[in-house]
């Protein structure tokens, strides 16, 4: 069947008809944690036997390795391996003895921090069936912290500044010792000087794992570039939105504590990222796309045609998200939130969200960050943005072949009421959609199009592919934190280990991450053969395939000279829906 709108279908009953029965098909409710996850997935929107296969496949290479690196642990590190587990064990065997004396109602006892063995460096560091993490071998370097604003697993949050925020106690001697040569003052009016805010973090209750208290902060950090402005370099950190004598700055200088510093914000960007960036802002929000689309467009809708695969397995994808925020789900077991700071920072991160302000390429005007003039060398935002157009062009002359007019895009009686859906308070409840709210003109329809497949591809690809390289060595990004942050100087290595996570949630990280980091099913720009029953469109698929192509051509040779090469969104690497 040949796409049509509404408004030229010859059959309009029959059309009609068929969405009702989808709508009564694909539902949302907010029945887990006031948010919006679909009530059931429909059979067709199910994993296909190829994802489980896939799946599969990386999950045993995933426990192969990981059984590989205990049993090493247990024969070359005593300390961080088989002592480790033994205390473990004797702790476990001292509740059992507690419940049965004192009865099932007794609270587990929860041990303090010290009490635990930390894990050797070594015991972090073994990959003995799988490559090695890209982190493994930089993660103790400032530039490589730093970098990771620009290219690592959340590179989005980064913010020019003009101004040090009121909260932050930095001093122009200070900012000189940071970047010798260089002023505070010359830095922050050449818009050189940047801020990482995880304010959103405040109030965001920690939970327990392995037995164990976990810590999550709020913290705030401050980069620059130098002069020449080739390389973003870290200047301070304070671990608290509030300075005070327990919250200081600290800096490059500082030794393990400065490492500690590092190791709160990696943890807090890594939470950050997991619940709000990942969870929330990929996988709700385009199950709310799903489930929208599916109960306003017919089959056979232009936008419907071209959106399909962008959204394939998604819908399966964001029910499972729903698990893993639940209590006994992998987040607050892997990361420092507990099951109620999970669902308190995902709402925060649905009731912010702005489909347009948080889109391409607006975040990054919004953040000062849009052009090479001010970051150079900023990788995720270059190669969203040239993905970005490449989806506009192929999104644009799609839509004008089957619009011929603003007054087709008004007319359109079910593209009108999918854009009422996704804003419905009751359905999708989305803030930003469109211009104020309403889709009445070709330029609005292509740009909300171009949103919704470039957040279901490239962007999420940026959130989700870079895992395994920034956090698959637990001591460069923790999801979770085992000890307080620093309150003042002259910490050891002990106390900055005592941070890091024990080895059974270490091992469930690198399950999480690994698989995740690896698990890929289809391909941006790539089709079935005769997807698209129009011919028409056909030509403008391989334009599109050609311009991935001059992207894939473009990023292979800028990584030949980068000391960091940044491969995320090649696009022979991007998905084209979200399907982990």
């Amino acid at each position: 069947m040949l796409p049509s709108l509404p408004q030229s279908d010859p059959e309009p009953d029959e059309r009609a008809a068929g969405v009702a029965v989808a709508r009564a098909k694909y539902q949302l409710n907010r029945d887990f944690g006031d948010l919006p996850f679909p009530t059931n997935v429909p059979r067709q929107e199910g994993p296909p036997a190829y994802y489980l296969l896939e799946t599969a496949k990386w999950t045993a290479k995933c426990k192969a390795n990981i059984a590989a690196a205990d049993a090493e642990a247990m024969q070359r590190s005593p300390d961080g391996g088989f002592k480790d587990r033994s205390s473990k064990y004797f702790n476990g065997l001292y509740d059992s003895l507690q419940r049965k004396i004192w009865g099932p109602t007794r609270d587990v006892r929860i041990p303090n921090w010290k009490e635990r063995t930390p894990m050797s460096l070594g015991d972090y560091g073994m990959f003995p069936l799988v490559r090695e993490p890209e982190c493994l071998h930089r993660w103790k370097h400032n530039w490589w912290f730093a970098r990771e604003r620009l290219a690592g697993t959340n590179p989005i949050l980064i913010q020019s500044i003009t101004k040090v925020p009121s909260n932050v106690p930095l001093v122009a001697a200070d900012y000189a010792r940071a970047m010798p040569g260089d002023d505070l003052e010359t830095a922050l009016a050449e818009h050189r000087v940047f801020v990482v805010d995880h304010s959103m973090l405040e109030g965001i209750s920690a939970g327990t794992g392995d037995g164990y208290r976990k810590w999550l902060y709020a913290p705030i950090s401050i980069y620059a570039l130098p002069k020449d402005r080739r390389t973003l370099m870290p200047i301070c950190i304070q671990c608290s939105q509030v300075p005070g004598p327990k919250t200081p700055l600290f800096f490059p200088w500082d030794g393990t504590s400065w490492m500690m510093a590092r190791t709160v914000v990696q943890v807090s960007d890594s939470n950050y990222h997991g619940v709000v960036q990942h969870g929330t802002h990929c996988h709700i929000v385009m199950g709310i796309v799903s489930v929208c689309m599916h109960r306003s467009l017919a089959e056979n809708h232009p936008v419907s045609v071209l959106l399909a695969p962008n959204l394939n397995i998604s819908l399966f994808v964001d029910n499972l998200t729903a698990g893993l925020f639940k209590p006994e789900g992998r987040t607050p077991r892997i990361q420092s939130v507990s099951e109620a700071g999970t669902l308190k920072l995902s709402r925060w991160g649905f009731k912010t969200f702005d489909w347009t302000g948080d889109s391409v390429p607006e975040r990054f005007i919004s953040r000062g960050l849009a052009g090479k003039d001010v970051l150079p060398d900023y990788p995720a935002r270059d190669d969203l943005l040239v993905h970005h157009r490449a989806l506009h062009d192929f999104i644009t002359t799609y839509i004008e072949l089957y619009y011929a007019s603003d007054g087709d895009v008004d007319c359109d009686s079910e593209l009108q009421a999918f854009v009422r859906a996704l804003q419905d308070p009751e359905l999708g409840g989305l803030r930003g959609v469109g211009d104020d709210g309403k889709i009445q003109t070709r330029k609005a329809l292509i740009t909300f199009v171009t949103q919704a497949m470039q957040r279901a591809s490239s962007y999420h690809a940026v959130i989700n592919y870079s895992v395994y390289d920034a956090m698959g060595y637990m001591p460069n990004m923790p999801m979770a934190q085992f000890a307080p942050a620093p309150e003042g100087y002259g910490h050891k290595m002990e106390d900055f280990l005592a941070m890091l996570p024990p080895r059974f949630v270490m091992n469930e990280q690198f399950d999480d991450v690994y698989v995740v980091g690896n698990l890929r099913v289809n391909k941006l720009g790539h089709y079935c053969p005769n997807y698209f029953k129009d011919r028409r469109v056909r030509p403008m698929v391989e334009n599109f395939r050609t311009a991935l192509d001059q992207i894939e051509f473009d990023i292979v040779q800028r990584n030949k000279f980068a000391i960091a090469p940044y491969e995320i969104l090649r696009p022979s690497w991007v998905t084209a829906s979200i399907h982990v």
